[in-house]
């Protein structure tokens, strides 16, 4: 939507029969005062009607590019925003000129993960950071972004796809070789759910970011050799419990668990037959829940 001086992100929700919800007008995702420029947004459900968005800033403080800012906000079904106003902020480094083409992936519990490419490095050296951001608006990663690449020349346009597994696969157009025209390629890399690239061992590396409350997706999902491995997070010390229960609801394992990030193995000793299973995190009033085949 257009500003006197600037632009901001809106959005409304459309019915599968057509219908439009939400304010007449859309509801605010963006809207800051004068000076400020809020573009190029994507956006991803948030898998229980509402979504996630991300964007970039572009601020004035004299001149039109003095720094740029990646943000996300999420909405939920009923178009009430549920993060900080205007947006929460991914990239806020001082330093960046320029920062865009945001893209984002649900994380699969609630949350989602956002890539982009800025310019911290100096104009005309860009290169492709990434956050996971949780269902409750907080990032997950190092400050400003985990580096994806960072080789020499540019790397640019970023596009973002789940791994299934909480973390995300990311592919840019790459000038390593010489950007031009002609002489471009494109290279991918893979981000862990906490962070890490590459290969994503079966070991959970803590995260330096503030705790949350979270569930991460069983691996392996399915599973053939009663394994059940599960990577979660307990932002506090309250009463806190892990259970596995078949689909009737019938509790199958149950774990007392105490604050801090933790990977456990629900399969062991268990035989479990063939079938569905839900994994339930609980602590006070927050729940989540994972789903998991087992496979003979």
């Amino acid at each position: 939507s257009g500003a006197a001086n600037g632009w901001d992100i809106y959005a409304r929700r459309i019915k599968a029969d057509g219908t439009v919800l939400w304010a007449a007008t859309g509801v605010a995702l963006s809207s800051y005062t004068p000076n400020t420029t809020s573009s190029g947004p994507t956006i991803v459900s948030d898998g229980l009607g509402g979504a996630i968005a991300t964007w970039y800033d572009v601020r004035s403080v004299g001149t039109f590019w003095d720094y740029v800012d990646i943000r996300a906000q999420r909405i939920d079904a009923t178009g009430a925003v549920q993060w900080t106003t205007n947006g929460v902020a991914l990239d806020t480094l001082a330093s960046v000129q320029y920062a865009t083409s945001p893209t984002i992936a649900s994380d699969g519990v609630g949350g989602a993960i956002v890539a982009w490419y800025d310019q911290r490095s100096g104009v005309g050296n860009s290169d492709i950071y990434a956050q996971r951001i949780s269902a409750s608006g907080a990032p997950q990663w190092t400050a400003n972004g985990v580096a994806i690449c960072t080789a020499t020349g540019n790397q640019q346009y970023p596009l973002i796809a789940s791994d299934g597994a909480g973390g995300a696969i990311v592919t840019w157009v790459d000038g390593r070789s010489g950007y031009s025209a002609i002489y471009s390629d494109i290279y991918t890399q893979r981000v862990c759910s906490w962070g890490q690239l590459g290969d994503c061992p079966g070991a959970y590396v803590p995260a330096t970011a503030p705790l949350s409350f979270a569930l991460d997706p069983v691996r392996p999902n399915p599973s053939r050799g009663g394994a059940l491995t599960v990577h979660f997070s307990l932002p506090t010390d309250a009463p806190a419990r892990l259970e596995l229960l078949d689909v009737a609801g019938r509790r199958i394992a149950s774990h007392d668990v105490g604050m801090g990030q933790h990977t456990l193995d629900l399969g062991v000793g268990q035989h479990l037959a063939p079938g569905l299973y839900l994994v339930r995190l609980t602590q006070g009033t927050n729940v989540r829940v994972a789903r998991v085949a087992v496979l003979r």
